[in-house]
């Protein structure tokens, strides 16, 4: 009886640790299956910081597009259609703009000593663009995105490239790293705002216009030899006082009976904001404290012409006194604009005036 108590004991036990053995294995046998079922958790993300937040914006609002760049860097517009963006090294983002189907030549005719390198794509608004680094005894010299040729967005075309504003490449210095990190990131900045007039001739009229000065006409300058004007000697005298900062084209008077010839007819370089054409013609008719569209007489229109590759915009029928006239501003950089002024709606007329303007 003891033996048989014993070998039932025995019999016990060793189901109860085939049982654990069996719990166990069906439990490791769960625990992998959970494993593979559920994905492994991402790491959580840490925010990155922009390094872009606190730097300067600069907006074209006659082309409709506006960038980002450091608060050390300086903007600088002496050519139409041409922005240089300067690093304190003395490297410069130049950037070439035109609107679509315009005939000017904004590619880049040469490059310095050296080899054009592939250095990958960047960011150019929502863009990619191909940055091709001019390399000169294995020091980096320069950058020509897609080589410098032309670069379409929407309405608009492009073409980019840095160099150092100086004479020859073997002379450059070499681009440094925090220079070229900082040049991509700007043209990662890029934003295309939109279409008007000014970018898209299709949405608007724009009527081109060329420098020309009629045969029997003389011309005539601001006292800082900044501006020239045209003027028909017959009907017009030329003036430095008529307008401050500027100079005109004044009408004569006849003697009897009294009556005057031509009206007058103004130009002068002014500051500008960069800001809507609109807007800063409107602020100037803030002097005659007249609420909006009292200055607008019978028949007021506008016109967009393209002058010497600067974006116009006139208004015909601009009355602040019995008799309509004509203002309009040609934006010549981020910071200028040319203003003018003409007694008299006929297009044709202020037309032939406008296009006697030109800086000297």
């Amino acid at each position: 009886m003891k033996a048989n108590r014993k070998n039932n004991n025995l019999l016990l036990i060793a189901a109860g640790a085939l049982l654990l053995a069996i719990i166990g294995y069906l439990l490791f046998q769960n625990y992998q299956l959970r494993q593979k079922l559920t994905p492994p958790q991402p790491p959580t993300a840490i925010p990155l910081s922009d390094e872009t937040a606190n730097w300067k914006t600069y907006t074209n609002s006659a082309y409709n597009f506006s960038f980002k760049y450091p608060q050390n860097w300086k903007i600088n517009m002496d050519q139409p259609n041409k922005i240089y963006v300067t690093s304190p090294t003395n490297f410069a983002l130049i950037i070439n703009y035109k609107v679509k189907g315009d005939s000017l030549n904004i590619v880049r005719s040469g490059v310095g000593a050296g080899d054009l390198v592939s250095k990958g794509i960047v960011e150019f608004g929502t863009k990619t663009v191909n940055k091709d680094v001019l390399v000169f005894q294995n020091q980096d010299k320069g950058i020509l995105y897609d080589k410098s040729g032309e670069i379409s967005v929407d309405s608009l075309v492009f073409s980019l490239s840095v160099d150092n504003l100086r004479s020859a490449a073997a002379d450059y210095p070499t681009l440094d790293k925090q220079t070229e990190d900082q040049t991509d990131q700007i043209l990662s900045t890029f934003q295309f705002t939109g279409e008007n007039a000014a970018v898209n001739p299709t949405a608007k009229p724009v009527t081109q216009l060329t420098h020309s000065l009629p045969s029997s006409w003389k011309t005539a300058q601001d006292t800082n030899g900044t501006i020239e004007i045209g003027y028909n000697p017959e009907t017009n005298d030329p003036s430095t006082t008529y307008i401050s900062g500027g100079v005109a084209a004044t009408g004569k008077w006849e003697s009897n009976p009294t009556r005057k010839i031509a009206g007058n007819y103004t130009a002068r370089i002014s500051t500008y904001d960069g800001g809507s054409r609109h807007t800063t013609l409107q602020k100037g008719l803030s002097d005659y404290e007249l609420k909006s569209g009292e200055w607008k007489a019978s028949g007021y229109f506008e016109k967009e012409y393209k002058y010497s590759n600067w974006p116009c915009l006139v208004i015909f029928g601009f009355s602040v006194s019995q008799w309509p006239a004509t203002q309009g501003i040609c934006p010549i950089s981020n910071s200028q604009a040319i203003y003018f002024t003409a007694d008299s709606t006929n297009a044709k007329e202020v037309e032939i005036f406008i296009q006697t303007i030109k800086l000297l």
